[in-house]
């Protein structure tokens, strides 16, 4: 008779934890994704990722997802843990979100004055609200 490895025992044999939906229905990953995910972020603990991502359901209720949404959630859940950031990044002072486009510790000042002249030069001297 010939043994099955214990690395690949079936995922109903792995202790993996449930999530629960917003439907209230406990939802795990199927053997077709633990193994796509296990390939994709060797490093990771699924196991404990999926625990964490069930804590924080538990505290956000109103950010549960349905079944169909939770192969994406999950994919963005480990890409974050993967490259070490806990999602978005929030500027205490403002109260907001920082990206590339609202970063105004960035912003220089211009004196638009001589903006407005070094334009007229280029422009043959005209101006359009004369």
């Amino acid at each position: 008779m010939c043994k099955t490895p214990s690395n690949s025992r079936n995922l109903q044999d792995r202790d993996l934890p449930s999530i629960t939906l917003i439907t209230e229905k406990e939802w795990r990953p199927s053997e077709k994704e633990f193994r796509e995910w296990s390939n994709s972020y060797p490093d990771a603990d699924l196991p404990g990722e999926l625990r964490r991502m069930e804590d924080w359901f538990q505290k956000h209720p109103d950010r549960r997802k349905t079944e169909r949404g939770m192969h994406t959630f999950v994919k963005v859940w480990l890409d974050q843990k993967k490259r070490g950031s806990s999602g978005r990044s929030h500027n205490a002072n403002r109260g907001r979100y920082q990206n590339a486009f609202n970063d105004f510790s960035l912003r220089q000042e211009y004196d638009f004055e001589e903006l407005e002249a070094d334009l007229l030069r280029t422009s043959g001297g005209t101006s359009t609200n004369e």
